[in-house]
């Protein structure tokens, strides 16, 4: 019976999605399509930021590096496969490009949210346990935890394979996924997420509380005595990190509800529209963060506007040297044909 129902949604999604008009394809293909270029040249942006800053002494600098770099990956990876799809209508790779695609949404997704989970802690011990911030982060464990965290998001993806279990094609996300039967294999990634979250709630709940009974202290001592807490540039960093959070939780919360209700059911939803939002929100939440980082962070908003003013200037002068050499080359046009004719004149006479 679940079998049955299983085939009869794949059978239903794919005819919808085989099935589009032409102006749907093209609707659907070019806002993916965006989605793909400004969140690759986002994140693109970002990594070079944090790389010409790589001396700085702030870690939460490095988080942002490694979010952006997952972020980056995951476009450049598996974003021409499903525009692909989206194109064609039917998927038209191999096996082994299914599982690969898979394997990376998978990982990547989850390498996403722990890296998040870390920030949070780091958040923690910055603003709320100060003094042993110093301890557990250093430069070069920071870096190690980070790539503990990515070889730890890939584990699930991994153990998921390596039980025998395949992701498939699934048309209405038009890309490829685990099944939506619950087993050992298939609940990692809830336990992936459930985890993650409940330490980054934790984490940013102890987090506002301290610096709000910090604001209280401020604004109840206005004498010489030393107010001892986190700094203007802790709370802004934290408050930009926080709404990468929020930025990803808004864009995954459905996409989380709606792989639950697959789960739930044993089958997909037999209407293609939910899982058109479903990629839409996945692939938006990686080109959100690059806005966030230039509206909210000082260091990273001019270090966009350098870069844009510097292509501007670029550009103005290129213009203006392909003028310069128009004008001379119509000068030197018009003093040939100048000469051309005075010499036919004078052969005349």
């Amino acid at each position: 019976m679940n079998q049955s129902s299983t085939e009869h949604s794949f059978n239903i999604l794919q005819q919808q999605l085989a099935s589009r008009s032409i102006l749907r394809i093209v609707i659907e293909t070019f806002l993916h399509f965006a989605l793909v270029v400004v969140g690759t040249l986002g994140n693109s942006l970002v990594l070079w930021v944090v790389f010409k800053n790589k001396n700085s002494t702030k870690l939460a600098y490095i988080f942002i590096g490694a979010l952006a770099a997952s972020d980056f990956l995951v476009l450049v990876l598996t974003g021409w496969i499903f525009l692909t799809v989206l194109v064609l209508g039917k998927w038209q790779f191999s096996h082994f490009i299914c599982q690969f695609q898979g394997f990376c949404v998978s990982g990547f997704v989850c390498l996403s949210l722990f890296l998040m989970a870390i920030t949070a802690i780091n958040r923690y011990f910055k603003v709320v346990r100060n003094k042993h911030y110093r301890a557990v982060f250093t430069p070069k464990r920071t870096k190690n935890i980070i790539i503990g965290t990515a070889m730890l998001s890939f584990i699930g993806p991994t153990q998921y394979l390596a039980s025998g279990r395949r992701y498939v094609f699934q048309p209405g996300k038009y890309f490829c996924h685990q099944e939506t039967r619950l087993t050992p294999s298939t609940s990692w990634v809830l336990y992936g997420v459930l985890v993650p979250t409940i330490i980054i709630n934790v984490c940013y709940i102890m987090i506002f509380h301290t610096i709000r009974l910090h604001q209280n202290r401020v604004k109840a001592m206005r004498q010489n005595n030393p107010i001892t807490g986190p700094n203007i540039e802790d709370i802004k960093a934290t408050r930009t990190l926080f709404f990468t959070v929020v930025g990803f939780l808004c864009c995954w919360t459905p996409i989380f509800v709606i792989d639950i209700v697959d789960f739930a059911r044993n089958s997909s939803i037999p209407h293609r529209e939910v899982y058109v939002v479903y990629t839409l929100l996945g692939t938006f939440s990686s080109c959100i963060n690059p806005f966030i980082y230039g509206a909210m962070n000082t260091m990273f908003s001019q270090e966009y506007k350098k870069i844009f003013r510097f292509r501007y200037l670029c550009g103005t002068k290129v213009e203006r040297i392909i003028q310069t050499n128009s004008r001379v080359t119509v000068g030197q046009g018009a003093n040939t044909t100048f000469s051309s004719d005075f010499h036919y004149q004078n052969n005349r006479q």
